[in-house]
């Protein structure tokens, strides 16, 4: 397992993996395939030149991503299937609260994504009260959480 921060220089393998995750669990996001596909270099690029993401690595492959906001939001979160179980979406994770550190970070989740909410959970994150439609498909809502971090000895 090796996480590493992505920089502009890696759009491709970045542009790769958000495009498995927007496929595999449109569902969880805010954006969807259709929006994100026709992409060009320069915006993913762009992307990677704002917050910071992390990649997952099992094997040399990259199989998990996070990133955080300047304004310490907790977005894109995904691990590929085979990856599910390893360890490696909490590792992504916590590389982004450790870059965010020592703000609080908030996020939001699908309201019906249950083993994303447990996810959370179990890193530490509570349900902050706020619910808006999801952006993807205003039929269905987010739920907003958030992670403080740990108070200092």
């Amino acid at each position: 397992m090796d996480i590493r921060r992505a920089g502009p220089d890696d759009w491709e393998q970045y542009r790769d993996i958000r495009l498995a995750a927007l496929a595999e669990a449109p569902y969880a996001f805010g954006s969807t395939l259709a929006r994100e596909q026709p992409f060009t270099e320069t915006q993913w690029r762009d992307r990677l030149s704002r917050g910071a993401t992390f990649l997952g690595y099992l094997s040399g492959t990259a199989c998990a991503l996070a990133s955080g906001t300047s304004s310490h939001e907790l977005v894109s979160v995904w691990a590929a299937p085979s990856a599910r179980g390893t360890g490696l979406a909490a590792a992504v994770v916590e590389a982004v609260l450790a870059w965010a550190a020592p703000s609080p970070m908030t996020m939001w989740v699908a309201e019906d994504n249950t083993a994303a909410i447990r996810f959370y959970v179990r890193l530490g994150f509570s349900f902050t009260g706020d619910r808006a439609p999801l952006p993807s498909d205003p039929s269905r809502h987010e739920l907003s959480m958030r992670r403080s971090p740990p108070a200092s000895s």
